[in-house]
């Protein structure tokens, strides 16, 4: 998951389907009052039969929990995939079912590049944290590494979902065969796999300090790995059906799974143990994420949804619903 790193501000990302428009709609800068805040983001589609919509809802979350919203802008931007948010917040990363990443200037509503070369629909795609390169993953089993400012395709890695080091110099993939690996930005090689799973690999995240990596699957289980010696940390075993979302706490203490179980959990990265159940859903989890202090995390999911949690008691905060 990707973080838009400026204080005070929430991302809520989702899929919508309507029938009467082919346009994608970001709904964004919701505000609030001057109150201290905090920041976190998460993407969720819901599955509706028709036209496809995505909506980006930026909210003010207070540090207390508390919060109103008010939409000031919406601008369309067509159909689409994924969408990440750049360092800066002034530029969206989209891709899309037609096999092309997009870029796009928020304030001017404009396509800024095009970034073209998968052979299959885009389902992943990210910022490197110094905003010089993106990330596109794909259902052609690849991920693709790109120039930001040129467009240029720098390079082709094997998986279909895709992470950034903290540093920008690493990239980690999880692949229909089974594997992490990991990647050389600059180079293009890799420099280690990472086996284990008995399933495809849906979702990958790096640790804070960038020492650490986990991977969701299809088997049910998230795993922890240590980067430098690629061994096995830690299984969290308690889903009953795939996990499609991981992510880690600001400090790298905690560790958040969704599912299709409906289900997101929370656990201790030193003992493996879940700390929280969060169960509220009425369909899959499939995107989670942290709040910056990490004393909340949002999950998103296809029953059109978003719930705000406290990390501290499991207890659900808020339910953020769209129509249908």
């Amino acid at each position: 998951m990707n973080y838009v790193m400026r204080t005070g501000m929430l991302f809520v990302m989702g899929l919508l389907m309507s029938s009467h428009s082919q346009a994608m709609e970001l709904t964004a800068q919701w505000e609030n009052s001057s109150t201290p805040r905090t920041l976190l983001e998460a993407v969720f589609p819901h599955n509706f039969p028709r036209e496809l919509r995505w909506y980006i809802i930026s909210l003010f979350l207070e540090s207390s929990l508390s919060y109103n919203w008010q939409c000031t802008k919406d601008f369309s931007i067509g159909r689409t995939s994924a969408l990440s948010i750049s360092p800066d917040s002034n530029i969206f990363l989209t891709g899309s079912h037609d096999k092309i990443a997009r870029l796009w200037d928020v304030k001017k509503e404009k396509n800024l590049q095009e970034f073209r070369g998968h052979r299959s629909s885009i389902y992943s795609v990210a910022f490197s944290p110094d905003g010089t390169t993106i990330l596109t993953g794909s259902t052609d089993n690849t991920a693709r590494l790109w120039n930001a400012t040129t467009g240029q395709q720098l390079h082709i890695l094997q998986g279909h979902t895709a992470a950034y080091s903290p540093d920008s110099k690493i990239v980690l993939t999880g692949s229909w065969d089974k594997t992490a690996r990991l990647w050389d930005v600059k180079t293009g090689q890799p420099l280690h796999k990472l086996q284990g799973h008995t399933d495809f690999v849906k979702a990958v995240a790096y640790s804070p300090e960038g020492t650490a990596v986990l991977t969701g699957s299809y088997d049910n289980t998230a795993r922890l790995w240590d980067v430098k010696t690629r061994k096995q940390l830690l299984l969290f075993k308690g889903h009953t059906k795939r996990i499609d979302t991981v992510a880690f706490s600001p400090e790298g203490t905690t560790v958040l799974t969704g599912s299709k179980d409906g289900t997101a959990r929370l656990w201790d990265i030193t003992t493996g143990q879940a700390l929280h159940i969060l169960e509220g859903h009425e369909f899959g989890v499939i995107s989670v994420a942290f709040s910056p202090d990490g004393t909340a995390v949002l999950t998103g999911s296809n029953d059109n949804t978003a719930r705000l949690w406290d990390v501290k008691t499991g207890q659900q905060l808020k339910v953020i619903c769209h129509p249908g």
